[in-house]
């Protein structure tokens, strides 16, 4: 009976899937089953008759495994597919993120040299409106002092001059400076030296010179009258042994040539310095036309002096000594000066020499100036 169970079990699975090409193959290489089975003989054994291996081969697989494989290889398809694509937007995603750090960095950089150079911009413009108002006002200062050296050039033919006249007492004899106060030139003598005096006066009164002449004659000839033994009567305020004025230097014997301003530590020459410009100021001393007798060894003092020509007291700048050699060349001096304020000054230089080997003679003195700017 079961034998007979199995055929027909058989046949409703070949019904069932009637759609599947390899079913219907495999059901109808099963043979048919007669429609009319033999019963088995009394006797004969009940055991159902197990199928051939060929049979077993031939038996179909259930269609719902075969699904359930397939999908299954599908989703773990699918589920590497997806963490693939995770990866791989990980990474896409580390890589924005870096770039985004290091566009914000570079714009951070960017934005600190922008306000450097906007600081160094506002810096440099203030810079040369200062440097601009300063030479506006340097221009001014010039102006002022170039028209003020031509009233002082054009009042050299005025018919009014006044002199100033320094005595003071000098180891037991006296010394002198005439000063022309309009110019502020001096000279220095020994003794009442009448004739530097009026060398000096008629030296700086053009429209007199006639006058100045004549009397530079009356007393040339007065001095020479007095050189006599007989006829020389020494004056009370001076004494015998008072060097006169045949032995004082004459008036080109010794001179300074030049007077000019330079930077410190260098060669360039200038009438205009910034107010925190150190300057030195240089002299040219010649005693080419001394006689060979007065080229020894000599101690010069040198003094700065400086005044506003705007007005004000005079002040000290700067000092220096030097030591002058026997040769008969022009040496230069250097003294250094110190700051100034703003403003236009009149810069004055004063050298006073004294003959080293012979303290007891009296020294004289040679004056320059020149006008500076301080800006």
């Amino acid at each position: 009976m079961n034998a007979h169970r199995k055929p027909e079990r058989a046949q409703r699975m070949q019904i069932a899937k009637p759609t599947i090409p390899e079913k219907e193959s495999a059901a109808q290489s099963v043979p048919a089953l007669d429609e009319n089975p033999t019963l088995p003989v009394s006797g004969e054994s009940m055991v159902p008759a197990q199928p051939s291996a060929e049979a077993r081969d031939e038996i179909p697989v259930e269609p719902t495994q075969t699904r359930v494989l397939q999908l299954t290889a599908e989703l773990e398809e699918e589920k590497r597919a997806r963490e693939n694509e995770r990866k791989e937007k990980d990474a896409l995603k580390k890589k924005l993120q870096e770039a985004e750090r290091e566009m914000d960095k570079q714009t951070k950089a960017f934005e600190r040299e922008k306000r450097e150079t906007e600081r160094q911009r506002l810096h440099y413009e203030g810079r040369l409106k200062e440097l601009e108002q300063r030479m506006v006002e340097a221009q001014a200062a010039h102006r002022t002092a170039a028209s003020s050296e031509a009233s002082e050039e054009g009042n050299f033919s005025s018919t009014k001059a006044t002199f100033r006249i320094d005595l003071y007492p000098h180891q037991g004899h006296f010394q002198g400076k005439i000063e022309h106060m309009l110019t502020h030139d001096k000279r220095a003598f020994s003794g009442l030296d009448q004739a530097a005096i009026s060398e000096f006066i008629a030296a700086h009164l053009p429209q007199l010179e006639t006058k100045a002449e004549e009397l530079q004659k009356i007393l040339t000839l007065h001095a020479h009258e007095g050189s006599k033994p007989e006829a020389q009567a020494p004056t009370p305020s001076v004494p015998a042994s008072a060097p006169t004025s045949a032995t004082e230097p004459t008036q080109h014997a010794l001179r300074l040539r030049g007077m000019d301003l330079v930077l410190a530590g260098t060669r360039v020459r200038t009438n205009m310095l910034r107010d925190d410009q150190a300057f030195e100021v240089e002299l040219e001393l010649d005693r080419t036309e001394q006689p060979e007798a007065e080229h020894v060894p000599c101690s010069c003092h040198v003094a700065l002096f400086a005044k506003r020509i705007e007005g004000g007291p005079r002040q000290s700048v700067g000092e220096a000594a030097h030591q002058l050699t026997a040769k008969k060349h022009a040496q230069p001096l250097r003294i250094a000066g110190v700051h100034l304020a703003r403003g236009t000054y009149r810069l004055e230089a004063l050298v006073n020499v004294q003959n080293a080997a012979a303290e007891h003679e009296p020294a004289y003195s040679l004056a320059a100036h020149k006008l500076i700017q301080i800006y």
